[in-house]
């Protein structure tokens, strides 16, 4: 009988989850929460669920988790909502879970450093590409920018295959939206502004059409921003005294920004403070990295 109630309850959950689903997507207004957060291989299920219950995340994406993906799945399930499951993928460095299978985010793709998803929202497929690229501490720069170079050409095919370029990418990019690679037209070619990117949609280098990317992480850099001014604080002689750095980023192509809503950088997790004192990520109690919502309209 206990067997047969938790069946029920498991049921009874998922339909409802379901429901909330198709309402939020109904309306134009409410919208898809996505929740990335590198973790900084360690197990932080307790503050990650508390998170992604404050966002009220219907996708969540860990990167350097120290437990398994069934671990941490088994924790959204209890705390959060029995309806969370794991997309069909190939066992790597990403760990992506669902809230609703009506998103379908099933792999299309799959690379060491990129995991490209088939997103299904608002009766239109988009692309979901999740990236962990190659950092500068132990990559140098030309090197870095070759590995970006050859990422950029391979979402390029993708959109080839899928047959369309309704593409978001998010991830620890290691860089900062200023750094050549992030910038350039072989590169993620991701401008600042959206006005930029929504007239043209790609530029021409050598005869050659390269689309571009829209990154909204420009507007949180600095110190007059609501939140943090980044995601991530390094001071680096070598790379650069910039001490805050933005190297988790969401990008969108043109064709896509239509369903972007907003991107914010989080400092707590319930009624926990994800920073230190001096107001930088709390890499002793928390991850070194602050996580990124995303919301879709």
């Amino acid at each position: 009988m206990q067997e047969l109630s938790d069946l029920c309850y498991t049921l009874i959950s998922k339909i409802i989850d379901d429901k909330t689903y198709i309402i939020r997507s109904s309306v134009r207004d409410i919208v898809l929460e996505i929740l990335f957060w590198n973790v900084h291989r360690k197990d932080l299920r307790v503050l990650v669920c508390d998170v992604a219950n404050d966002v009220s995340a219907d996708v969540v994406i860990l990167i350097e988790n120290s437990v398994t993906a069934d671990q941490t799945l088994e924790c959204l399930r209890s705390e959060i909502s029995p309806a969370f499951e794991k997309p069909r993928a190939i066992d790597s460095r990403f760990q992506l879970f669902s809230r609703s299978p009506r998103l379908d985010l099933s792999e299309v793709y799959s690379g060491n450093r990129i995991s490209i998803r088939r997103l299904w929202y608002m009766e239109t497929e988009l692309l979901l590409g999740i990236v962990h690229l190659v950092d500068n501490l132990n990559w140098d720069k030309a090197n870095q920018q070759g590995e970006v170079m050859l990422l950029a050409n391979e979402i390029r095919r993708q959109e080839t295959k899928a047959g369309h370029n309704q593409t978001v990418i998010l991830g620890d990019f290691n860089m900062n939206p200023f750094d050549q690679a992030m910038h350039i037209a072989t590169g993620m070619n991701a401008m600042m502004t959206s006005k930029s990117v929504e007239k043209s949609r790609s530029r021409i280098l050598q005869k050659r059409s390269y689309p571009f990317f829209y990154n909204p992480m420009w507007n949180l850099f600095g110190d007059r921003t609501p939140g943090p001014a980044g995601t991530f604080y390094h001071q680096s002689p070598s790379s650069g005294m910039y001490g805050w750095n933005m190297l988790d980023q969401v990008l969108i192509r043109p064709d896509a920004i239509k369903w972007f809503y907003n991107v914010e950088i989080l400092t707590s997790a319930g009624n926990k403070l994800l920073q230190n004192r001096q107001e930088r990520p709390d890499k002793r109690n928390a991850s070194d990295h602050f996580p990124i919502h995303v919301t879709l309209k």
